[in-house]
C-alpha cells in the first residue's frame, strides 16, 4: 500500500505538472499539421505550375519548417510520457540502494530487514508498469485532445443537421422550383453574390444560367445544392419552402456535374457508379450512361481494360474532356430528376459538346436540367434562359429572345463565334 501510494502520487504530481504543457503542444500539433497538408496540396494540386516555374525549392522550405517543428513537438510528448518511468525507477531503487548502504555503514543486522527491503522493492517493480501505462496513455490522451476537439466541432454540428432533418418529410419534386427575392452574401464580402434573385424552373424543362464571371451563377448552384442558405427570400420545392423538407432527400434527386472532376485511383466502372458498392453495380445502366456522355465507345475501343481500365490518381492517363464525359456519365447514372451542368462541357471539343448536348437535351423530357456556359451555343436549345449581371438577373427569355432585346448578351454572342 505504502509503495503504491507513493508512486501513485509521484505519477499524479507530474502529470498534474505536465498537464498544461501538453495542452498548448498538442494545439500546436494541430496548426503545424494545417500547415504541412496545406503545403502538400498546394504542391500536388499544382504540380506542373511548380515544376515549370521551379519553385521546388519554395515549397520544401514552406512545408520544411512546420515539419520540423513537429517533429519536435512529438518527440517532446514522447518524452514526457516516457521519461518518468526511467525516472523513477533510478529515484526508487536508488533509495533503496542507499537505505541498504546506510544499514551497513551502522553495521545493522541485515537478515531481518532485508526481507522488507525486497517486499518494498518487488512491490514497486510490480506496480510501476501498470502506472507508467495509465500515465503514459493519459498523457496521450491530452496531448490528442486540441486534434479531438477540433473533429467534435466539425462532425457535432452536421450530425445534429441531419438528425433534424429525419423528421420532415421527403422532397417529391412533382412541379418544380421557385426562388423568390433570394439574396446572398459570402462573409466579409462588402456586395451581395445575388441580390432579390427570382427564378421559376419548370419541371422536365432545360434552363441555361448564362453572364459575366463573377455574377453569381455558381452562388445560385449552391444555393439550388442546399450547400449554402439564402440571407433572404425564399427557396420552393413545389410551393413548399425547402426549409419544411427534408435536406438529403432533395440533394438525392440531383445529378451535379462540376467543371472540375474528381476522379478516384479506381476503374472508369468504379467512377462512374461512384459510391455504389461494386456487386451492386447495374452495368447497362453504367454503359447508357456512358453512351449519353459520349465516352462508351472510347472505353471499349481505345482503353485495353474497357470499363475495369484504372484512371490513375486523379485521372491522370485520361485527358480533360475524357475526365468531364466520366462525370457527366457518373451524373446520369444515378438517374437524377435533376441534372445541374456548372460549366461540365468547358473542355470539350465542339463537336463533342454537340453530341453530348443533343443526347442530353433529348433527357429533358424526363428530367430537369439546369446548365451554366460561358460558350453561349450550349445554351441555344434551352428552353428559358436567365441572363445574370452583378448578383441580379437583368434578361431572361429564349436564346433569340434575348439576342434581340439584350445588348450585353448578343455581344457575348458575337465573342462567342
Amino acid at each position: 500500500i505504502v509503495a503504491g501510494g507513493v508512486l501513485m502520487l509521484a505519477y499524479g504530481l507530474l502529470y498534474f505538472t505536465v498537464n498544461r504543457h501538453l495542452r498548448d503542444i498538442g494545439k500546436d500539433r494541430v496548426s503545424l499539421n494545417e500547415e504541412r497538408f496545406k503545403s502538400i496540396t498546394e504542391i500536388f494540386g499544382g504540380f506542373k505550375e511548380v515544376k515549370v516555374g521551379g519553385f521546388e525549392k519554395l515549397y520544401i522550405k514552406r512545408f520544411e519548417k512546420p515539419s520540423k517543428h513537429f517533429a519536435r513537438v512529438d518527440s517532446s510528448a514522447s518524452v514526457i510520457g516516457n521519461l518518468p518511468r526511467y525516472f523513477l525507477e533510478m529515484i526508487a531503487f536508488g533509495g533503496l540502494l542507499l537505505v541498504i548502504l546506510l544499514l551497513l555503514s551502522r553495521e545493522v543486522d541485515l537478515d531481518g530487514v532485508l526481507p522488507v527491503i525486497a517486499l518494498f522493492a518487488f512491490a514497486g517493480y510490480r506496480l510501476m508498469p501498470a502506472l507508467q501505462q495509465f500515465y503514459l496513455y493519459s498523457t496521450a490522451l491530452r496531448y490528442a485532445g486540441p486534434a479531438v476537439d477540433d473533429l467534435y466541432m466539425d462532425l457535432i454540428p452536421s450530425k445534429s443537421k441531419s438528425e433534424s432533418s429525419i423528421q420532415k418529410p421527403p422532397v417529391s419534386f412533382e412541379k418544380g422550383i421557385k426562388l423568390k427575392e433570394v439574396s446572398f452574401r459570402y462573409q466579409n464580402s462588402p456586395k451581395s453574390a445575388l441580390d432579390k434573385v427570382n427564378i421559376e424552373i419548370k419541371k422536365n424543362s432545360i434552363v441555361g444560367l448564362v453572364g459575366p464571371t463573377g455574377s453569381g451563377k455558381t452562388t445560385m448552384v449552391d444555393l439550388l445544392l442546399q450547400l449554402l442558405k439564402p440571407d433572404f427570400g425564399i427557396f420552393l420545392i413545389d410551393d413548399i419552402s425547402v426549409e419544411e423538407l427534408d435536406k438529403l432527400s432533395w440533394q438525392k434527386k440531383i445529378g451535379y456535374v462540376p467543371q472540375s472532376i474528381f476522379l478516384s485511383d479506381d476503374t472508369i466502372k468504379a467512377n462512374i457508379a461512384l459510391g455504389c458498392p461494386e456487386d451492386e453495380i447495374d452495368c447497362k445502366q453504367l454503359e447508357n450512361a456512358a453512351k449519353i456522355a459520349n465516352i462508351h465507345d472510347f472505353i471499349v475501343k481505345e482503353l485495353p481494360y474497357g470499363y475495369e481500365h484504372k484512371v490513375g490518381e486523379r485521372g491522370v492517363k485520361l485527358s480533360g474532356g475524357q475526365r468531364q464525359r466520366i462525370g457527366i456519365a457518373r451524373a446520369l447514372y444515378h438517374r437524377p430528376q435533376l441534372l445541374i451542368f456548372d460549366e461540365a462541357t468547358s473542355a470539350l471539343d465542339n463537336l463533342t459538346e454537340k453530341t453530348v448536348m443533343e443526347s442530353i437535351q433529348k433527357l429533358g423530357e424526363e428530367m430537369t436540367i439546369i446548365m451554366i456556359a460561358h460558350r453561349l451555343s450550349t445554351v441555344k436549345l434551352c428552353d428559358q434562359i436567365y441572363f445574370f449581371q452583378h448578383g441580379k438577373i437583368t434578361d431572361q427569355g429564349t436564346y433569340d429572345q434575348l439576342s434581340k432585346n439584350s445588348q450585353t448578351f448578343k455581344e457575348m454572342t458575337l465573342k462567342d463565334k
